[in-house]
């Protein structure tokens, strides 16, 4: 009876005929957009203990989904999968489920809406009943998990299908899941389950879908709210104003000025302090940082006294504290064109 179902499920899956997904919108994007409708923002929940995974969380979670998904694939396809994949299968074969095939496309045209179930999947017991699964990882350990998808968001609780339902992760899965079983079996011509397969920190979790998830009704189109996400491609592009630091108006060194220095008995160390930042010595003694601005006198009188406090922070952590105050000297030419002069203290060297 087995053998012979699986033959029949896979012969059906193989006379499936491609259809257009133009004008169709994802499952995600409707859950997202027109059941939650808060602009995409991140649930307000209450943290699991321990805080949130953060250093690149949603990226590493991206990144994580993408390797189990693949992975999930080569199984199915006799190929080598790591051990996290290997146990998923076995969780799934444990709860009555042997996947058959990864990456089907259904689409409903009734409203227009579509999605790419992530493995089919067929039931090992009587009626032998196509399954859907949904594929999910989290970065979070199962007893954690538990709790954290069953929280609603306080922002909106509610989701706007029919009847309605908490905004949990949990039923926002479940509702993927259902629209995958519900285009299936419009396409096969029979009943389906549904299954959402998680993928936590320390082994997988098999959810069956309720039934109640698996209703028509639930994903009705839904008219566009003032909540909804700025399309961005149709805003003119924003160009951002480039802030100005202290380093746009620092120079690398001129070699003309060694003689200008040596003139005032002083020299320049080879080593950088900060970012064309140099010490100033006398007698091998550092008394001041010295920076070269060609513009000094053009500038205003703010973006002067921050790159002032920019030679003092530089010097702060290489002077000791019974050394005297550390004096900028700024490297810079009068006039245009003219030669290079230092300014120490509103005083200029040599005299113009």
């Amino acid at each position: 009876m087995y053998a012979e179902a699986l033959s029949i499920l896979k012969s059906e899956l193989a006379a499936v005929p491609r259809t257009t997904t133009s004008g169709t919108t994802g499952i995600t994007t409707f859950i997202r957009d027109e059941l939650i409708a808060d602009g995409g923002k991140r649930p307000a929940v209450t943290p699991p203990p321990g805080g949130f995974p953060k250093h690149n969380a949603s990226a590493k979670g991206k990144a994580n989904g993408r390797r189990f998904d693949s992975g999930f694939q080569d199984s199915v396809c006799g190929r080598h999968a790591n051990v996290d994949v290997v146990r998923a299968v076995k969780a799934l074969r444990s709860a009555g489920v042997v996947p058959l095939k990864c990456q089907h496309r259904v689409v409903t045209q009734n409203n227009m809406l579509t999605t790419l179930v992530d493995a089919v999947g067929i039931s090992t017991t009587a009626p032998f009943s196509p399954v859907c699964i949904e594929l999910k990882t989290c970065q979070l350990r199962l007893n954690v998990y538990r709790s954290y998808s069953t929280a609603a968001c306080r922002r909106t609780p509610l989701l706007r299908c029919t009847p309605q339902l908490a905004n949990t992760e949990r039923n926002k899965h479940y509702l993927q899941a259902a629209y995958g079983a519900i285009g299936l079996a419009q396409q096969l011509g029979r009943t389906v389950r549904a299954v959402v397969l998680v993928n936590c920190r320390d082994g997988p979790l098999v959810l069956e879908v309720p039934q109640t998830h698996m209703l028509a009704t639930r994903f009705v189109r839904l008219p566009h709210i003032s909540a909804f996400r700025k399309n961005r491609a149709l805003e003119p592009p924003k160009r951002r104003q480039k802030q100005e630091t202290v380093k746009m108006h620092l120079n690398p060194w001129p070699t003309c000025s060694t003689a200008l220095l040596q003139s005032t008995n002083l020299s320049k160390a080879t080593r950088q302090l900060a970012t064309r930042t140099w010490a100033v010595l006398q007698n091998q003694i550092m008394i001041g940082t010295i920076v070269h601005v060609p513009r000094w006198t053009k500038l205003n009188r703010i973006t002067r006294e921050r790159i002032l406090l920019h030679c003092r922070t530089a010097s702060r952590h290489r002077v000791a504290a019974a050394r005297p105050l550390i004096t900028p000297l700024i490297l810079t030419p009068l006039t245009r064109g003219g030669d290079l002069q230092l300014i120490v203290g509103g005083q200029t060297f040599p005299p113009s």
